[in-house]
């Protein structure tokens, strides 16, 4: 998909891309790209399950602040429906009666028209103690609680429930399972509260909206990571092959250069530094590449003209002029040279090519 490799002139390979940095090679790095590629990959699965867990939290402690509310809303349309002054009347014993057969029966086919509740009753406080009045289970399941039954497991929120509508911070786990519940007052016909109508809704079904939201929440992101990471497949097959097109255009203009009988070396315009050069160059010098590379071209040619490059220094665009290149064991040998300013990248370089003189002897 990607080419991950450096070629010089030459064609062979580059060497390391922070060792071509400090020579001012303009080659590049192809590498690096591939490792961007991981990194937003990682980055997008970590973002997305982070992501995915804060809204999943949220959710959840939506859709429970939902069901509060909604379990608020219910328990009070209930009260409001109730006699107060017959269920201020109603004692042990009086289960039978047709006052408690009717309260219990009504809050029955309110539970039946309603099959997110579990549990409908009614209570009572007696002294610090709060009792079971009418339960929808009365007669009807054998864990129906009786009239004066104490409930022991009584919170704040059902407390509060005696006076305004209230609700359970958390689930309640007792004798009849795990529950959430809402609560509202019970009033007479003074509006003096006498007890309170209770309605439970079980935990599952608390949990299967929250978990169905969360699915809804995970499978969306999902879609989302899986079209992001398509598109950026995409587009990193397409740059991919852009990068091998330039590939083979690249080792095709090696060949070229490496094919004609002229030195041809390529110099940064700001260091003056040698940044790359042919094999033709590399034998005239008659050191080897990895000597060349990174040194001032000054160094190996016209060294009297140190500073007064008549491209940078002087100003000129082209130069044609005859001069010498020295040799590791000190001959001069004359070469013709002849030097261009071009941009490559953005940047500035010099690309120089140079003959040897013919023998006037």
């Amino acid at each position: 998909m990607q080419v991950c490799r450096q070629t010089d002139l030459a064609g062979k390979p580059g060497s390391a891309p922070g060792r071509d940095r400090e020579r001012g090679d303009w080659r590049m790095p192809f590498c690096k790209e591939q490792y961007r590629i991981i990194l937003v990959f990682v980055v997008l699965f970590v973002i997305t399950g982070m992501c995915l867990g804060y809204m999943a939290e949220r959710t959840n402690s939506d859709i429970k602040e939902s069901v509060r509310n909604e379990l608020r809303t219910i328990a009070t349309v209930i009260a409001s429906d109730i006699d107060g002054d017959t269920q201020a009347q109603l004692v042990p014993g009086d289960e039978t009666t047709p006052a408690f057969t009717a309260l219990r029966d009504r809050l029955n086919a309110i539970r039946q028209a309603n099959p997110s509740l579990r549990y409908i009753y009614t209570m009572r406080q007696n002294g610090s103690a709060v009792e079971f009045v009418v339960d929808a289970d009365y007669g009807i399941e054998p864990d129906g609680a009786r009239i004066g039954q104490v409930y022991p497991n009584f919170t704040p929120q059902l407390l509060a429930g005696f006076s305004q509508p209230s609700a359970g911070a958390d689930f309640i786990t007792d004798a009849w399972g795990t529950t959430l519940s809402g609560y509202a007052p019970i009033r007479d016909s003074t509006g003096q509260p006498v007890g309170l109508v209770a309605v439970d809704m079980e935990s599952n079904r608390v949990i299967a909206r929250q978990q169905s939201i969360v699915t809804s929440f995970i499978l969306i992101a999902i879609l989302a990571l899986i079209i992001a990471v398509c598109g950026i497949l995409a587009a990193e097959l397409i740059r991919g092959s852009a990068l091998e097109e330039l590939e083979e255009r690249k080792q095709y203009l090696d060949g070229l250069l490496n094919g004609v009988p002229a030195g041809i070396l390529v110099i940064d315009g700001a260091t003056k530094k040698i940044v790359d050069a042919n094999e033709r160059a590399v034998t005239l010098i008659g050191r080897p590449k990895e000597e060349i590379l990174g040194r001032i071209c000054h160094q190996f040619i016209c060294p009297a003209e140190h500073s007064r490059c008549p491209i940078t220094d002087l100003g000129q665009q082209i130069d044609h002029a005859e001069r010498v290149l020295l040799t590791p064991d000190g001959r001069k040998i004359p070469i013709i040279k002849t030097v261009r300013k071009v941009t490559i990248l953005n940047r500035e370089y010099l690309v120089e090519n140079f003959i040897e003189m013919p023998d006037k002897k």
